[in-house]
C-alpha cells in the first residue's frame, strides 16, 4: 500500500490529517484487505479509495498450506502479470515469520536455488515487497492465527541488487508495521558493495550470507 499517495489524495480533498492516521493505522495493523472493510471511514470515502487505489499492489493466485499447518506459501501476481512467492513460517504458538522476494526472477543464478532458472525478470518495488508482509498480517488476522514475529529476505532475488526498494520496504515493514530491526533479517549471496552500504544505512537490522562454496568458479 502506497499510504503516501493516499495521503496526498485525502489532502487534495479537504479531509484532515486525523482521517489519514485512521485508516493508516487501521490498513497497517493487517485489518482490511479492501478498502471497503475499513468500516470506521465513511462509506463515500471507502468507495472513493476502492476506485483509485489499492491496499495489496498484487492478486492472489493461490495459498498453499503444510499438512501440519505450521508453513504457508502464497503465489501472488504482479499489475504487469509476473508471479512471485513469499512464505509464512511458524515460530511456535501464534507467533510468524514471513519470507518476502525483492525482485521476480533473480539474476544471481545460484545452482541451489530455483528462482534464478529463468534469470531476472524485474525489481520488486518497495510497495510490492513491504505488501507481501502485509497480505501475511491481514491473512493471519482473518483465520485467528496469531502475529508476525520476524521478517526475513529470503525469496525470490538478490535484495542488495534492488538495494533502494529493499531499503524503502524495510523503512515501512519497521516503521508502519511496528515490526522491530533485530527482528528482521536481510539474506545475501555476498553482494559487497550492497554489504557496505546496508552495514552504514541499517546497522540494527540482521545480516545474513548465502553462501555455498569459498571459491567463485564453484
Amino acid at each position: 500500500m502506497n499510504s503516501d499517495k493516499i495521503k496526498e489524495y485525502l489532502f487534495s480533498c479537504g479531509y484532515p490529517k486525523w482521517r489519514f492516521d485512521q485508516l493508516e493505522k487501521y490498513a497497517y495493523s493487517g485489518m482490511a484487505s479492501s478498502f471497503d472493510e475499513i468500516k470506521i471511514l465513511p462509506e463515500t470515502l471507502r468507495k472513493d479509495l476502492s476506485e483509485k487505489f489499492r491496499i495489496f499492489s498484487f492478486d492472489i493466485i493461490k495459498v498453499l498450506t503444510s499438512q501440519k499447518k505450521d508453513s504457508y506459501k502464497a503465489a501472488l501476481k504482479l499489475k504487469d502479470g509476473k508471479i512471485i512467492e513469499t512464505a509464512l513460517l511458524s515460530r511456535g504458538l501464534m507467533s510468524w515469520s514471513v519470507c518476502v522476494s525483492t525482485q521476480a526472477g533473480c539474476p544471481v543464478r545460484c545452482a541451489f536455488c530455483y528462482s534464478g532458472k529463468e534469470g531476472l525478470k524485474r525489481n520488486l518495488s518497495w510497495e510490492e515487497i513491504s505488501d507481501q508482509v502485509l497480505f501475511w498480517k491481514n491473512y493471519l488476522k482473518k483465520n485467528s492465527l496469531g502475529d508476525i514475529q520476524s521478517v526475513v529476505y529470503m525469496g525470490m532475488g538478490e535484495p542488495f541488487l534492488n538495494y533502494e526498494n529493499t531499503a524503502e520496504s524495510l523503512k515501512v515493514i519497521n516503521d508502519k508495521m511496528e515490526i522491530g530491526k533485530r527482528h528482521i533479517s536481510v539474506s545475501t549471496c555476498g553482494h559487497i558493495p550492497g554489504i557496505r552500504r546496508f552495514a552504514k544505512d541499517f546497522p540494527q537490522i540482521n545480516l545474513a550470507l548465502s553462501l555455498h562454496s569459498a571459491r567463485n568458479e564453484e
